[in-house]
Parts: structure tokens; C-alpha cells; sequence
């Protein structure tokens, strides 16, 4: 009987470990995709930069990554500095067994009402960055 509960018990902890190694491998996976894509961002001019990014709705920057095939990349650029713009990157993936991280419940790298949990008018991830370009 002990045996059996023990038994029980280092299953489930091993269990409770895979999942944690997938969350991570993904997190790492999807923090390298947005900063690979920051990097593309930052060799362009600005200008170029705020009329690419600054568009919003379906046809908004959004892309997905590669190396994990249910994800969603987005790019909001705040243009309401003169002095610089403000990038955030976001990536929003979905696991093996259903469980998603990050607003983009659909993961089309667009961020609908519905879909935005706190308000903030954009799409939050636990793999996201946000950086600043000067103009």
C-alpha cells in the first residue's frame, strides 16, 4: 500500500516536471522568435518602422514562429513620442493538451476585444519586449 502511494506520488511529480520543461522549451522558443524579429525591426529606418508597424486590424504586423506551429506573433508600435517609438513584441503559443499562454486565444497575432483580458489594448504574453528606437 505505501509502495503503491509512493509509486503514485513520484509519477505525478514526474508528470508535473515534463510539463514544466515543455513551458519552458516554449517560452525559450518564443522569446528567441521576438527578439530574431526586433533585431529585423532594428535595421530599418524609422520611418520606415512606424508606417509598416502602426497599422492595426487584419492587415497589422503579426507573424508566426517557425519551430512551434501553434503560435502568434504580434508588433504594436506606439508613435505618441516625437522623440522615439516605443515597440512591443509579443508571442502567443498553445501546448500540447490545449493549455495557451498569452491573450491571443485564436492565434491570429491580432488582438480582438474578447480576447483582451485586462485592457491594456494589447496582446499580453509571458514571451514578450518591449523596446525603444529613436527617430
Amino acid at each position: 500500500m505505501i509502495l503503491g502511494v509512493s509509486l503514485a506520488g513520484v509519477l505525478t511529480a514526474y508528470s508535473a516536471a515534463y510539463g514544466l520543461a515543455e513551458s519552458s522549451l516554449s517560452a525559450t522558443r518564443a522569446m528567441d522568435a521576438a527578439i530574431a524579429f526586433a533585431e529585423e525591426i532594428r535595421q530599418q529606418n524609422p520611418t520606415v518602422v512606424s508606417v509598416l508597424y502602426s497599422t492595426t486590424g487584419e492587415d497589422g504586423p503579426h507573424f508566426t514562429v517557425d519551430s512551434m506551429p501553434n503560435s502568434a506573433g504580434s508588433v504594436q508600435v506606439n508613435t505618441s513620442n516625437p522623440d522615439f517609438l516605443e515597440i512591443t513584441i509579443s508571442v502567443c503559443w498553445e501546448q500540447k493538451g490545449g493549455r495557451r499562454f498569452g491573450e491571443d486565444v485564436d492565434m491570429n497575432g491580432i488582438l480582438s476585444t474578447a480576447e483582451d483580458v485586462n485592457g491594456n489594448g494589447r496582446v499580453d504574453s509571458p514571451a514578450m519586449l518591449t523596446f525603444r528606437m529613436a527617430r
